[in-house]
C-alpha cells in the first residue's frame, strides 16, 4: 500500500511538471490588418432594404422595372465588387432584351445604401396574384467572397384577377324597356373582390349607368343577367367597363367592348275608328222594321180574337 501512494505521487508530479512545461511553450501573435485589407469584418452584410415595381405591378406579356435599395449594414466593412442575379423560380420574369441577369454595382461603403433599377420582361402566360422574384448579392468584403439571398413577390395585373369569359348585349331593345346584357366572369385571385361594376357609356337610363356585380368570391365563377334601359330610339352604341379595386389598392379599368342595338318606339296601344258599313245599318234596319210589324200584326189578331 505504501508503495502504490509513492506511486501515485510520482505520477501527479510528473502530470504537473509536462503541463507547465507546455503553457510556457504557449506563445500568442496578434496581426495588424494590412493597409490593402483595410478594417477586416467577416460580419458585414448587404441586403435588400426595400424595392418598388415601377407603376405599381407587373402585367403579362410587358416591360417593367424593379426598383432595389441595397444597404451595406455593416458599420465599418466597405465591400467591393457587388452584383447583383436576379432569377425567378416561376419562370415568368426574363431580363428584357438586350441585358442579362446580372447587374454590376461595384463598391459599397460601410453603412451606405445605394439604389439600382432592374429591367424585366413579364411572360405572356403570366396570370394569377404574384409571382417571386429572387435576388443574389455577390460581394468581396475584407478578402472574403460573400453572399446573401433575397426573395420578393411581385404582385400582378393579370387583374385578370377580374376574367370575363364572356359578355353579350341584346341587338334589339325597345325604348324605356328593359333590355338584356349577359356576362360569365370568374375571380382568378385568392382574395374576394368587394366593389366591382359596370359602367355602361351610351343613351340608357340613370339607374342602369352603372350595375354593381356585388362581392367576387376567390375562385369562382359566376354567368348573370342585367338590364339596360335606353332612352333614344334608333341605332344606338354602348361601350361596356368592368371597374374594381386591385389587391394593392389600385383602381383597375377594362374595356369589355362596343355594342351596336337598334333600338324602336315604344308600342303604345291605339283605338281605331272604323267607318260603318252602309248595308250592315240598313239591313239591321230592316230587319228592325220587320220585327216591329210582325210584332204589331200578332198585337192585332189577338184583340180582334178576344
Amino acid at each position: 500500500m505504501k508503495m502504490l501512494k509513492r506511486l501515485n505521487k510520482i505520477i501527479s508530479c510528473l502530470l504537473v511538471v509536462v503541463l507547465t512545461a507546455l503553457c510556457s511553450n504557449f506563445v500568442v501573435y496578434a496581426v495588424e490588418p494590412t493597409e490593402e485589407q483595410g478594417s477586416i469584418s467577416f460580419n458585414s452584410v448587404v441586403e435588400i432594404e426595400s424595392y418598388s415595381i415601377e407603376g405599381g405591378y407587373i402585367e403579362a406579356g410587358k416591360e417593367s422595372n424593379i426598383s432595389l435599395t441595397l444597404h451595406n449594414a455593416n458599420r465599418t466593412s466597405d465591400v467591393h465588387n457587388l452584383v447583383v442575379v436576379s432569377r425567378s423560380y416561376s419562370g415568368k420574369i426574363y431580363p428584357q432584351y438586350g441585358d442579362d441577369n446580372q447587374l454590376f454595382v461595384g463598391d459599397l461603403k460601410a453603412g451606405s445604401r445605394t439604389t439600382i433599377n432592374i429591367p424585366i420582361l413579364v411572360s405572356t402566360d403570366f396570370s394569377g396574384d404574384y409571382v417571386d422574384f429572387i435576388c443574389d448579392l455577390v460581394y468581396v468584403c475584407g478578402g472574403q467572397r460573400c453572399t446573401n439571398s433575397s426573395t420578393m413577390i411581385l404582385i400582378g395585373q393579370s387583374y385578370d384577377v377580374v376574367v370575363v369569359n364572356s359578355i353579350e348585349v341584346s341587338a334589339h331593345a325597345v325604348k324605356n324597356n328593359q333590355s338584356l346584357l349577359s356576362m360569365g366572369y370568374s375571380n382568378k385571385g385568392s382574395d374576394n373582390i368587394i366593389d366591382a361594376k359596370l359602367v355602361v357609356e351610351g343613351n340608357v337610363s340613370e339607374s342602369t349607368r352603372e350595375i354593381d356585380l356585388g362581392a367576387i368570391a376567390a375562385g369562382k365563377t359566376y354567368s348573370k343577367d342585367f338590364n339596360v334601359i335606353f332612352t333614344e330610339s334608333g341605332d344606338q352604341t354602348i361601350s361596356v367597363v368592368l371597374k374594381y379595386t386591385d389587391l394593392g389598392g389600385e383602381p383597375v379599368q377594362k374595356e369589355l367592348g362596343t355594342f351596336r342595338v337598334n333600338v324602336t318606339e315604344d308600342h303604345a296601344s291605339t283605338v281605331i275608328e272604323k267607318a260603318p258599313n252602309p248595308y250592315l245599318v240598313w239591313g239591321g234596319r230592316g230587319i228592325f222594321v220587320a220585327a216591329e210589324l210582325l210584332a204589331l200584326i200578332a198585337i192585332i189578331m189577338y184583340i180582334k180574337k178576344r
